[in-house]
């Protein structure tokens, strides 16, 4: 009586803070289980790199690689789910990553896309985390396109134990010289050879073409070969895209959220929190018509009474752009809502994570 509560409501309160601890208890467990899984799967991938480079024969490519494979920092970017009234932190840190001292002016800091880290140039330099290419790489971080740090750039991390075993062995099948690199002749013949194994019969002059189109787009840092990161990247890339968009949600971080929201509200023009496909045409054709005039318009001729007029590639640009975008659209209502639109952009968002070099070639 004193207590002012029935037996049955003690029992009910106890069950309650039993249930909210075992909850607690839960989550602290799948976290910790998470962070060793990781921390694995990072010790996995740079024993395998150790390897690589012991083979090695070249002198300084081996001094390069070594400061490559020095195992980065295990602690990640962090993750999140679905939830379209997230707050979103857009900024980075103050202070460096690895020296911890404030970084004054904001063209001496190199900050990460994809997480919240900022670094000077000196100290990635000394910490051995960046190969030459690389740091070639870093200018990207004043850029629009921006840059993405050791850890983040890493799609490896993001792949499961045996699907890292498998891709290096697939790595050694590419690399008959056994130098760690593999070169175009080497990628384009295992290719050609698979081919021929499959569907018995010899690989065309354009399908070689895209084999070689292919091979520099892996070539991130130019240097004429793929070296083990470079090739891990794009396999998991590739791995990862088999996903369910779900699942690659989670592993998106605050910032990338943070772009794909911004990106949402510049298509949803009458903020009503769903974009329309009349909104994602305006939208495009505002983008598109930025572009220099003679680069999307033609001119053709009438052949009835020879009237000269101008035709514009804007158009179709604008429709083809509209109908990706739209195919978001999930459960056919006709608009894309944000959750849809998250989506849709997560793989995008995911495989951007790699810094990439010039690609001026496929203009060729």
């Amino acid at each position: 009586m004193g207590s002012g509560f029935s037996n049955e409501q003690e029992k009910t309160r106890a069950k309650a803070k039993i249930k909210a601890v075992a909850k607690l208890n839960k989550h602290t467990a799948e976290e910790t289980y998470h962070s060793a899984k990781k921390s694995e799967l990072q010790e996995m991938i740079w024993q395998s790199k150790m390897c690589k480079d012991n083979v090695a024969t070249n002198d300084d490519q081996n001094s390069d690689n070594h400061k490559r494979i020095r195992q980065p920092s295990l602690q990640g970017p962090e993750l999140h789910r679905i939830d379209s009234e997230l707050r979103i932190m857009t900024h980075h840190d103050d202070k460096c990553f690895l020296c911890d001292e404030y970084i004054q002016n904001a063209h001496l800091g190199y900050p990460c896309r994809v997480c919240t880290r900022i670094f000077h140039k000196e100290c990635l330099e000394k910490s051995g985390q960046l190969t030459s290419g690389d740091l070639r790489l870093l200018t990207l971080a004043h850029t629009n396109n921006g840059w993405s740090c050791y850890d983040c750039s890493n799609m490896c991390t993001l792949l499961l134990p045996e699907e890292v075993r498998i891709m290096d062995i697939q790595f050694k099948k590419y690399d008959i010289n056994k130098d760690c690199n593999i070169n175009m002749e080497e990628f384009v013949n295992f290719k050609k050879r698979r081919y021929r194994d499959e569907e018995d019969e010899e690989m065309t002059e354009d399908d070689v073409k895209r084999q070689e189109i292919e091979f520099k787009l892996m070539d991130v840092d130019g240097s004429g070969e793929l070296n083990w990161w470079e090739f891990m990247n794009h396999e998991a890339s590739r791995c990862i895209a088999k996903r369910k968009p779900e699942d690659l949600v989670k592993l998106l971080t605050t910032k990338e959220i943070s772009e794909i929201q911004s990106l949402f509200r510049k298509f949803d023009v009458n903020n009503d929190n769903v974009i329309h496909e009349f909104e994602a045409k305006k939208v495009f054709r505002q983008w598109y018509s930025h572009f220099d005039s003679a680069q999307t318009r033609s001119r053709s001729i009438s052949l009835s009474g020879g009237i000269q007029r101008e035709t514009t590639s804007l158009g179709l640009h604008v429709d083809q752009q509209t109908s990706i975008l739209m195919g978001g659209d999930r459960d056919n209502d006709g608009v894309v809502t944000y959750d849809e639109f998250l989506l849709d952009q997560a793989l995008y968002k995911i495989c951007n994570r790699v810094n990439r070099g010039n690609m001026s070639f496929l203009k060729k």
